[in-house]
């Protein structure tokens, strides 16, 4: 089983339990106030979130490729209408992003 790395955004805990109905387990650091929260409840709380800073820290260079591929206007707004040139657009955007 794989550790899907997603954005703080998604830390929310039905979050977290959606991921966990696809037996996927979330690398999503936790929030203080839910910390704090768990940990008052006890062992009904359930167990502490895995979380492992270095492997978190790996989705930053993800994050910032597409950052980059999204400054090519066709790839941002996907002016392509199937699926077989889009993919074209976007592997030409890299290469030349990559190249440079």
């Amino acid at each position: 089983m794989g550790r899907l790395r997603t954005d703080t955004g998604y830390r929310d805990p039905r979050c977290r339990r959606a991921l966990g109905r696809r037996r996927r387990a979330p690398l999503i650091p936790e929030r203080r106030n839910q910390r704090e929260q768990r940990q008052k409840t006890g062992r009904l709380g359930g167990r502490p979130v895995v979380f492992v800073a270095a492997d978190y820290a790996q989705g930053n260079g993800v994050e910032r490729s597409i950052l980059r591929l999204q400054q090519w206007r066709r790839v941002a707004t996907r002016y392509e209408k199937r699926a077989v040139n889009y993919l074209a657009m976007v592997t030409l955007a890299a290469i030349i992003l990559w190249t440079r």
